[in-house]
């Protein structure tokens, strides 16, 4: 039991030490960056009203989308907005996940394509809104949908790296709870053991059929000859 932790230990070591996963490292980099420049096209700095847009509202799509730069105290949906401890305490929680997230992606094999995007997504969007709480003690939104709360990039980074995870974890991971990529390789491996049908013998064509009775028919008066030579050498004789 001891030798297989071990080994286990040793192959997570090795995944985390390869320098290959840097890629990940400069896609979470260029994530944060788009971020943190669409919060200060629209939002600006933290001086309320200091919007580098003109103006508060931008219409975008009528009726589907405008910016409406707004600071959120808060988490998502303002909650513990009103509290003195709150930006001490989500600073703190959003830290501890962000590294312990980035273990999870170091450790992760890179054939694990799909949890390490989703990874990559949810650590840049929690820098992304953990920058805000430090330098401000608010994060930055400005994307205002009608039947939404105001986001920010971040957000739907958080978001769509979540939906990613727990599709992983639920159906698509070797140890998901409805192991949904096993069934399909289940069902691979089963076509591939089913014998293929012989193939059909092809119709001769009409050239061929052609070409054989002609060897028949060569045959034929070669027998023949051969017969009456040997008929006329048994006279001779």
């Amino acid at each position: 039991m001891k030798e297989q932790f071990r080994e286990k230990c040793k192959a997570v070591g090795r995944e985390m030490a390869d320098w290959k996963k840097l890629d990940g490292i400069l896609a979470i980099v260029l994530l944060v960056a788009v971020d943190l420049i669409t919060k200060y096209i629209v939002c600006g700095g933290a001086t309320a009203g200091n919007y580098p847009l003109g103006k508060v509202i931008c219409v975008v799509i009528p009726g589907f989308l405008q910016f409406t730069p707004t600071h959120n105290p808060g988490a998502a949906f303002s909650i513990l907005s009103g509290k003195e401890w709150a930006q001490a305490f989500f600073i703190v929680l959003t830290s501890v996940c962000c590294v312990l997230l980035l273990l999870w992606y170091l450790a992760t094999p890179r054939k694990s394509k799909l949890l390490r995007s989703a990874l990559l997504l949810i650590i840049a969007g929690a820098i992304g809104n953990l920058v805000d709480r430090i330098a401000y003690g608010f994060v930055r939104d400005f994307f205002d949908f009608p039947w939404l709360a105001n986001c920010n990039f971040a957000d739907f980074c958080i978001t769509g790296g979540g939906a990613v995870l727990i599709f992983y974890l639920l159906l698509w991971s070797d140890d998901a709870v409805f192991p949904l990529r096993k069934l399909v390789k289940k069902e691979n491996k089963a076509q591939a053991a089913t014998p293929d049908a012989p193939p059909m013998p092809e119709s001769p064509s009409p050239d061929s059929e052609i070409q054989a009775s002609k060897r028949y028919a060569d045959i034929e008066v070669r027998t023949v000859e051969i017969g009456k030579a040997q008929d006329s050498e048994d006279k001779d004789g």
